[in-house]
């Protein structure tokens, strides 16, 4: 669908960059105002790759961020050589994207690589390439999940975000009254 509008628009004489318009629909949105962020606190739960980048984001906007995360921190870990990577389309860059200051860039450049398509493999032992787009300008990327988590955690560290590695939330937290926590 989104193929056949950008094809539409080309016809029509509006030619423009698919990631420029998702990064345009992305920055138009409502933005939701929670405060002026000055002395405003967030806690998030996990470091992860949402955590990490929410954090970023949050620390951005002048917030006091902290994420706790149960297990220890990942960056002390060394790398096992086993790979989990990460598919990601145009459209899962947008976040990186929207964070501005090269860095969406510096995630292609530095931790991603193209991926043009797909070989399946037929029944009869054939090998077939399947092509992600109409040509090499259309790709997909693969990351590696770890490595992005690290950059995501040292970006939000580099902002301003505290973290608080090897906690865990007990079972006597309360997150279900209109109390503050």
């Amino acid at each position: 669908a989104e193929r056949a509008a950008a094809a539409a628009k080309a016809a029509a004489g509006g030619a423009t960059d698919p990631l420029v318009e998702e990064a345009a629909l992305f920055a138009s949105a409502q933005e939701l105002t929670l405060g002026s962020g000055e002395g405003q606190h967030f806690v998030i739960l996990g470091a992860g790759l949402v955590g990490a980048l929410a954090g970023v984001v949050l620390a951005r906007k002048g917030f006091k961020v902290h994420i706790f995360e149960r297990y220890s921190d990942i960056r002390s870990i060394p790398s096992s050589g086993r790979s989990i990577n990460l598919s990601v389309t145009s459209r899962g860059l947008r976040a990186i994207r929207s964070l501005g200051g090269g860095i969406y860039e510096e995630v292609l450049e530095k931790l991603c690589t193209r991926v043009r398509g797909r070989i399946i493999h037929m029944p009869s032992g054939d090998a077939l390439f399947q092509r992600y787009g109409k040509d090499d300008s259309e790709c997909n990327y693969s990351v590696s999940r770890f490595d992005l988590n690290k950059y995501l955690i040292n970006l939000a560290q580099t902002n301003g975000a505290e973290f608080y590695f090897n906690h865990q939330l007990s079972e006597t937290s309360d997150f279900s009254s209109s109390d503050v926590v």
